[in-house]
Formats: C-alpha cells, sequence, structure tokens
C-alpha cells in the first residue's frame, strides 16, 4: 500500500520534470503517511508539500493540481469497487444499505465528470477562482499525458486492490465469513471514510463507519470494532517500523 502511494507521487512529479529515486519517493510517502496518523486534518500533505518546495521548488498550485488529481481517482477507483461491491450482494440476494450505494454512485459520477469536463477558458478576476483555475489547468495538463497518467490509474488500483486484500485477511483472522461482495463494500466504504482525516487517522470516523456497516452486512459491532483496531495495529506497526527509512 505504501508503495502504491509512492508510485503515485513519483509519477505525478515527473510530469512536473521531478525525477524522485525510490529512496526519496518511499521516504516522503513513509513520513506523511506517518503524519497522517498522528495529526489531525491530513497534515502528511502539508507537510510534503513544503518539504517539495523547499527541496525542489515545487509551486504548491502544482502540488496541489496533483494531490486533487489523486483524490480524484480515488474517487472514481473507490466509487466503482462500492458499486461492484453492491451489485454482487444484489446478486447474491444479500442486503446492503442504498444509501451508501447512492453515495458510492454520486462519489464515482460526481469525479469522473470533474476528470473528463473540458477546462473553462473564461478570464476570472477573484483571485480564490484564479488558483482554483490553476490547479484544475494543472490537473488537466497532467492527463494528457499517457505515459504519466496511467500509471498513476494502475498504482491507485492496486493500492484498491492491496486494501481489499487486507480488509479480508483481517475479517478472516476473526473467523468472520463475508462474501466478495461484502468485503469489496466494506473496503470502499473505509478507504473514502480514511481521506476524511479530521481527527489523525480518521480515528472514530472509520470505526463509526465500521459499526454503520456491520449492521447492514451481517457482523456485530464487537466484530467490526475489532477488524477495525486490528487494522490500526497494522498500519501504525508498518508505518512506524520503516519511519526509520525515512529519517535516514
Amino acid at each position: 500500500v505504501i508503495i502504491c502511494n509512492g508510485w503515485f507521487i513519483k509519477y505525478a512529479l515527473r510530469f512536473y520534470s521531478i525525477e524522485l529515486g525510490c529512496r526519496d519517493w518511499l521516504s516522503i510517502t513513509i513520513a506523511t503517511s506517518a503524519m497522517n496518523y498522528v495529526m489531525p486534518f491530513r497534515s502528511g500533505a502539508g507537510f510534503r508539500a513544503l518539504y517539495l518546495k523547499l527541496q525542489y521548488d515545487f509551486a504548491i498550485t502544482d502540488f496541489l493540481s496533483t494531490l486533487s488529481g489523486m483524490f480524484l481517482i480515488h474517487f472514481v477507483v473507490n466509487g466503482g469497487i462500492g458499486l461492484l461491491g453492491m451489485s454482487l450482494l444484489w446478486y447474491e440476494g444479500a442486503s446492503f444499505d442504498p444509501l451508501l450505494a447512492w453515495f458510492f454512485g454520486a462519489v464515482a459520477l460526481g469525479a469522473v465528470m470533474a476528470i473528463w469536463l473540458p477546462f473553462p477558458t473564461g478570464r476570472y478576476t477573484h483571485p480564490v477562482f484564479t488558483k482554483l483555475m490553476q490547479i484544475k489547468k494543472g490537473w488537466h495538463m497532467l492527463r494528457q499525458e499517457v505515459a504519466i497518467y496511467v500509471p498513476l490509474w494502475l498504482a491507485m488500483i492496486g493500492y484498491a486492490g492491496l486494501t481489499t486484500g487486507q480488509i479480508k485477511l483481517l475479517f478472516d483472522a476473526f473467523n468472520v465469513e463475508l462474501s466478495w461482495g461484502a468485503i469489496l463494500f466494506y473496503t470502499a466504504g473505509q478507504n473514502l471514510a480514511a481521506l476524511a482525516t479530521l481527527t489523525p487517522g480518521a480515528l472514530g470516523i472509520m470505526e463509526v463507519l465500521g459499526i454503520y456497516m456491520a449492521t447492514h452486512l451481517g457482523f456485530s459491532t464487537s466484530e467490526a470494532l475489532l477488524v477495525q483496531g486490528l487494522f490500526r495495529i497494522v498500519m501504525l506497526t508498518t508505518l512506524f517500523g520503516t519511519l526509520p527509512l525515512a529519517l535516514v
């Protein structure tokens, strides 16, 4: 999972003629991911922007273009996974939450529209709109580079696939039998909730969502909390176990 995030950063910066070596992109990914887990409001992204500005003179506007691109692809991929999981649940005759199904559809469709709608060419005088259009223009220019754009999608699809397998193993560890439709549905919800880092590591947010989804997918609240607790232990152990590599 860490490697997939690092590959996204590597290829996104390549568009701006910044070549990161393996040690660089891996260190940046580990350090920023660890910060997201211990500090609120996705502080790791701010640290990454500052580091790239100081080290490579990477403009904040360009950084926001790459960050918005990461979020948009994340929304499309995980919204699609959620809809696939919902479809499998429906095919299996199992229950699912229609509200979350609509949410996944809205997220995926909204992100697809943001990615593919033509770039507006009108002039904007307000500085806020000017900056937003610069960010959007940077992303639209980036997606025209196929040699860079395709690896960005592959990195995010790889991330989603690995987290799906991870969630499956976590439920198996507690002998909780869930169909693949339920696993996909749960994974998509957790991956989208992970972006809501108002608290360190979205603490509390992902747990509440896990409990909410448990009522619709047929496992208990205690099982939801056990799975989420083990997930956090695995992530923290991995991040802080590899953090010395980022600090050397």
